[in-house]
């Protein structure tokens, strides 16, 4: 799909700037500002672990925010229980941490009727998988970023797991060399 045909996106992150966490992901904020001042009908969905960083459920569900050309961006932060995605006494709950942040998406997109031609999200776990899951799900194309510096998320969930999830993108972007061979 071509940018210029693009009209609607819902970008999945696990993180966004708010009140609390100001510098959190600003590259991520600022590349969905030029989302936006292409013209595209941006919503960022930013499912919020109530259980983990409890400071969160202070924030609205929705809100917006205007880019530096005044374009308007609609921010929705679903709640959802997660687990982490690190070993608690040999056990790895990221596949639950995972399932409940995609279903608080699914729920959401659902009930707000949240319009979109693609699906945008910002690292593996658990965006990307999210991304990928949503996207069958609603039959739209469905692309990740992966830019993290290590395998950590990789290896937390599962090498099989994630490229077995990651199958159903449309496609992925690799912001660096070692990012695309991994």
């Amino acid at each position: 799909m071509e940018l210029t045909k693009l009209k609607k996106m819902i970008v999945v992150t696990n993180k966004y700037p708010n009140k609390y966490e100001k510098n959190i992901l600003v590259f991520v904020q600022q590349l969905i500002w030029e989302f936006a001042n292409q013209n595209i009908d941006v919503t960022v969905i930013v499912p919020s672990p109530i259980n983990i960083r409890p400071k969160l459920l202070r924030l609205p569900l929705y809100a917006e925010e205007k880019t530096d050309s005044g374009k308007t961006i609609k921010i929705y932060r679903p709640k959802y229980i997660g687990y982490g995605q690190y070993n608690i006494l040999s056990f790895n709950p990221a596949k639950i941490t995972t399932r409940n942040f995609t279903n608080s998406i699914k729920k959401l997109i659902i009930k707000k009727n949240i319009k979109f031609d693609v699906i945008y999200s910002h690292f593996i776990t658990p965006a990307g998988i999210a991304a990928a899951r949503l996207g069958k799900y609603f039959n739209k194309p469905s692309f990740m970023a992966h830019g993290e510096a290590t395998t950590m998320t990789i290896d937390h969930f599962g090498k099989e797991n994630v490229s077995e999830e990651l199958q159903n993108l449309s496609g992925i972007i690799a912001v660096s060399t070692d990012n695309k061979n991994m």
